[in-house]
């Protein structure tokens, strides 16, 4: 009876999974539909071997890894930082510096240790005198410009959220300083940050401040850095974006495994 229902529920299961298959088939999510004329770069880490990882935006801008381990990610791969050693340098390039004066930093971010014990706020994504998005050792997300920042404080930490994978961004308005924090779509504090995006010759950093040489522990992915305040409506679109990566490399398992229990 009981294997009767099994196989009733399996070919019931198989059509949909076909049609859902077929959908994502041939209307595949692919890096590029999260490149437009405002991304500065985007890294979503799918090489998944080597020393570099590429942006996908027509600049190409190369980052070279240090000591970081390639990782499953939230969706492909991603790498995975040891909150010691690791890091990605990215040369400076005139593509890093938003001319609009305009902000926004997203990534998929998994701590995976008590920031509480780190040596200081670990980096995510980090550009020296000019921009920089962190988990401090509190817990909380930290963007800041200089001396001003804007903190997650009393709205949102990693402390109990440990190894688990969270959509995090900031966007920041030049003109007037409004800047948000988001995350996975919720917009979680909003304030100002009184002062400007320079243009500096420094390297970009994931996974490292570089002014007190902190390193952050855990799994960063799809970093993407825009030239334009992107709207609450735009971070949701991107970040199921990447969810439907991710669920079609489910997608391709769970067909797998129906076809092995059906044999």
């Amino acid at each position: 009876m009981f294997l009767k229902m099994k196989r009733c529920l399996i070919s019931l299961t198989i059509p949909v999974v076909i049609m859902t298959f077929a959908f994502n088939l041939f209307h595949p999510v692919t890096a590029a539909d999260l490149v437009d004329k405002n991304t500065m770069a985007y890294w979503p880490f799918d090489e998944n071997s080597g020393e570099i990882t590429k942006d996908s935006t027509a600049n190409g801008i190369v980052g070279q890894i240090e000591k970081a381990e390639w990782a499953k990610g939230f969706s492909g791969s991603a790498l995975k930082f040891d909150g010691k050693t690791s890091r990605v340098v990215v040369a400076n390039h005139k593509a890093l510096h938003s001319d609009t004066g305009d902000l926004t930093i997203q990534a998929w971010v998994n701590v995976t240790s008590n920031p509480g014990k780190w040596t200081g706020a670990g980096g995510v994504v980090f550009k020296q005198d000019a921009y920089q998005w962190c988990v401090k050792k509190e817990g909380v997300l930290w963007f800041g410009i200089w001396g001003a920042r804007l903190e997650s404080v009393g709205k949102f930490d990693f402390l109990d959220k440990l190894h688990e994978w969270h959509h995090t961004v900031v966007t920041f308005k030049g003109k007037n300083k409004e800047t948000k924090i988001y995350v996975d779509g919720k917009m979680v504090i909003t304030g100002n940050v009184n002062e400007s995006v320079d243009e500096t010759a420094t390297p970009l950093y994931i996974g490292f401040k570089g002014d007190g040489n902190h390193y952050f522990e855990g799994i960063i992915d799809e970093v993407h850095i825009s030239n334009v305040v992107r709207t609450q409506a735009e971070i949701k679109t991107m970040m199921e974006a990447a969810s439907a990566l991710e669920g079609r490399e489910k997608l391709s398992q769970m067909w797998a495994d129906l076809k092995v229990e059906n044999r």
